[in-house]
C-alpha cells in the first residue's frame, strides 16, 4: 500500500478530497491537524499547511517526519500568467522557481535569480504519473513561480517573468509549491504538483475569483483522486 502525502494552503482546496476518502481519522502534530484516510487501497494523508512558503515548508518536513509519503501532491488553485490560460484550467508543474529569492549580487555568490546557494536553480517534479489523466478543462504542463505575495497586477509579473525567468515557461504564481518542491528534493521525496487555474492575472475580477475559486479547488482534487486511482 502506497501512501500519498496531500497538502493544500485553504480550507476550500481540501473539501472535496474530505469527502472522497474512506475510514478518515485525525492527528494533530505541532498545531497541524493531518487526515489518514483510504482511497483504491491507498493510504492517504493530507493537510491544510495554510498561506505562503514558510508555513507550506514546515507542514511538508512534518508531513515526511511522520508519515514517510511515497509521493507529496500539492494542490488547490493558482493565479495564472499565460495568456491561454482561462479559469479551470488545469497547470501540472514541470519546474518550480522562487519568484522573491535574489541572491545576484557578486557579493552572494552572483546566482542566477531565484536560486539559493548550495541548491538548483529550480526544483523538478514528476510528471509520469500524470500522463493519462482527463479534466473537463484544458491541461497545461510548465513552470510555476512561487512567492510570498498574492499577485493580481499582469504588468508587475509579466516585467519580472520577461526580466528574471525569460527562459522559462511560466504558466502560473502561487505561493506554496516551490517550498513544497523544495522539502521534498532535501527529503528524496517524489512531488507533483496539480494547480487548477481560479483567475487570469489581470483579467478576472475579484467576483471571478470568488465564482471559480471553489469549482477550481475541487476540480484540481478530482485529478489528484484520479491520478492515485490509476497509479
Amino acid at each position: 500500500m502506497k501512501t500519498i502525502g496531500i497538502i493544500v494552503a485553504m480550507q476550500l482546496e481540501m473539501t472535496y478530497l474530505q469527502n472522497q476518502l474512506e475510514s478518515i481519522q485525525t492527528k494533530t502534530i505541532c498545531n497541524h491537524t493531518f487526515y489518514e484516510g483510504t482511497y483504491h487501497q491507498n493510504k492517504v494523508v493530507f493537510t491544510i499547511a495554510g498561506i505562503g512558503k514558510v508555513n507550506a515548508g514546515v507542514t511538508t518536513i512534518l508531513m515526511i517526519e511522520h508519515y514517510h509519503p511515497t509521493w507529496i501532491v500539492n494542490t488547490g488553485i493558482a493565479g495564472g500568467y499565460h495568456r491561454d490560460l482561462k479559469p479551470l484550467d488545469i497547470v501540472i508543474a514541470r519546474r518550480l522557481l522562487y519568484a522573491d529569492v535574489d541572491m545576484t549580487s557578486k557579493i552572494a555568490g552572483g546566482y542566477p535569480y531565484g536560486q539559493i546557494e548550495g541548491l538548483p536553480p529550480y526544483f523538478t517534479t514528476n510528471t509520469k504519473c500524470l500522463q493519462h489523466i482527463k479534466s473537463e478543462g484544458h491541461i497545461f504542463y510548465g513552470d510555476i513561480i512561487t512567492g510570498d505575495q498574492f499577485v493580481d497586477n499582469y504588468e508587475q509579473v509579466d516585467m519580472l517573468v520577461q526580466q528574471k525567468f525569460p527562459q522559462y515557461q511560466v504558466l502560473a504564481v502561487d505561493m506554496e509549491s516551490c517550498a513544497i518542491a523544495h522539502v521534498c528534493m532535501m527529503n528524496q521525496i517524489e512531488c507533483i504538483v496539480i494547480r487548477s487555474i481560479s483567475d487570469v492575472i489581470g483579467k478576472s475580477s475579484e467576483m471571478d475569483y470568488q465564482t471559480f475559486s471553489k469549482h477550481a479547488a475541487d476540480q484540481a482534487c478530482q485529478i489528484v483522486l484520479e491520478m492515485i486511482e490509476a497509479n
